[in-house]
């Protein structure tokens, strides 16, 4: 319980580097700049866009105050002596647990949902600009794009580890991360404004801060030298990690005749370490970890389709890297899908 209010405290913090700047008579914030110039119909999806983020973060609110009066309770449950008492109080605290950290989980989803929105909106409307008129700044103006649209990838990477991941901490964790990369990714959109419209430097400064007051919040990772342990449980796959600091289970559902594609970026008969790993792909903690014939495999992305990871292979520019794909949790060769309605395009 106390993770979870944690988690939630760090959101906070988190949607404060994303958004925050001070309004007064002479600054306005980005958010308002960027809507003055968009097209009414953009504009009202903001607002709508921004008035659900506001009660996504109203309804975290309220669960981090419900875990709170749960924890107090806990503390009356252990100090009760009559066991019937004891228990019918365990049952309704239980009961509003759960509840409370469904509707937590769900918060975090929407503000996930929104930043993907508003991402669409931005990058479809900076379309619009010319970049000749900015010769002296094209490069920076590329890499910002770059950025913008790899901090995106790595948000949907998170996502597309929601269907498969049942354990509920998991589901706090991915949502968490895939907001802090869309986050990213619209503050690397604002320096693009920042470039075409001409926005004081100080605006523009106070995007670098936000943009660096996220990068330095990352995982502590260190090197493990701790075995994955792969192993089928009823209709669970259970895979323990070990490529960061903190070992962790994440369940996958096991439907009859699931079909996933992953892109492999290495393998080595050793484990390899994290510094290694960051060679071949900057963001580690996306990086997926099992043993198969005593070889160690390292690969990202969970795709329903073969043509979405052949897109996104290409994209990542990694040497090397190749599609596999897995059939109800187990590796079966890529010509055997070639006629499966998933290794067709969309």
């Amino acid at each position: 319980m106390k993770k979870r209010i944690f988690i939630s405290i760090a959101l906070v913090l988190l949607t404060h580097l994303l958004y925050s700047q001070e309004n007064n008579s002479e600054t306005e914030s980005t958010n308002e700049l960027i809507k003055k110039q968009l097209t009414k119909t953009d504009h009202q999806k903001i607002e709508t866009i921004e008035n659900n983020e506001k009660d996504a973060l109203k309804r975290i609110t309220t669960v981090d105050k419900i875990y709170e009066e749960l924890s107090m309770t806990k503390q009356d449950i252990d100090s009760l002596k009559n066991r019937k008492a004891r228990e019918k109080l365990l049952k309704k605290t239980s009961k509003k647990e759960s509840n409370a950290v469904h509707d937590h989980v769900k918060a975090l989803g929407d503000l996930s949902d929104n930043n993907v929105k508003k991402y669409d909106i931005y990058n479809k409307d900076l379309q619009k600009f010319s970049k000749s008129i900015f010769e002296n700044r094209i490069s920076e103006i590329n890499g910002l794009e770059k950025k913008a649209s790899t901090a995106s990838d790595n948000a949907d990477l998170f996502l597309q580890k929601v269907s498969y991941t049942v354990n509920t901490n998991e589901l706090f964790k991915i949502y968490t991360e895939a907001y802090k990369h869309e986050g990213l990714a619209l503050l690397y959109l604002e320096k693009l404004y920042s470039i075409y419209l001409n926005w004081d430097l100080s605006i523009a400064k106070d995007i670098d801060d936000r943009i660096a007051g996220i990068l330095s919040d990352k995982p502590d990772v260190k090197d493990q030298s701790k075995k994955i342990i792969e192993q089928k449980k009823d209709s669970v796959i259970l895979t323990n990690k070990s490529v960061f600091d903190t070992i962790y289970i994440e369940k996958v559902p096991v439907d009859k005749n699931i079909i996933v594609y992953k892109v492999q970026i290495a393998a080595s008969k050793k484990q390899l370490s994290t510094d290694k790993l960051n060679t071949i792909y900057k963001e580690v903690n996306l990086i997926q970890c099992s043993i198969e014939d005593e070889w160690y495999k390292y690969a990202i992305g969970f795709f329903s389709n073969y043509q979405d990871a052949q897109t996104f292979k290409t994209r990542t520019g990694i040497p090397g890297a190749f599609i596999v794909a897995y059939k109800d949790g187990i590796r079966v060769p890529i010509t055997e899908l070639i006629n499966h309605p998933s290794f067709k395009k969309k």
